[in-house]
């Protein structure tokens, strides 16, 4: 992959893309993997890195993400919809009647892939 300093976004999501390089995706089993390189914003000199990205197909988690070999997950990333509770909350028995949103199950119906 060549860096070319351009300032154009490589892919839609990233505004600190680097212009002229791709985002690879790999498929294996249920792990769907996606890596490429980002620069650094705010920096006065020009520094880039490469990240990875892994999803797990059956679950909807992301399972790793890795900015220059270094893993910034502890565990799978999953959505969680809960918050701490209020006084008021306990009042009108909140925190048991949205329990349910603390820790759903999550079921994927679809993982699809499109390059845009």
């Amino acid at each position: 992959m060549a860096i070319n300093e351009s300032k154009s976004p490589a892919f839609a999501a990233g505004s600190a893309a680097i212009a002229g390089t791709e985002v690879t995706y790999v498929h294996e089993g249920d792990l769907n993997t996606f890596s490429g390189l980002f620069n650094f914003p705010g920096c006065e000199t020009y520094r880039a890195a490469g990240w990875v990205a892994v999803f797990n197909q059956k679950s909807g988690a992301l399972e790793s993400y890795k900015i220059n070999g270094a893993e910034m997950l502890k565990e799978p990333l999953l959505p969680q919809f809960g918050r701490a509770v209020n006084e008021n909350d306990m009042g009108a028995r909140l925190n048991e009647r949205y329990k349910v949103w603390l820790y759903p199950e999550f079921k994927v119906k679809n993982f699809t892939v499109k390059k845009v």
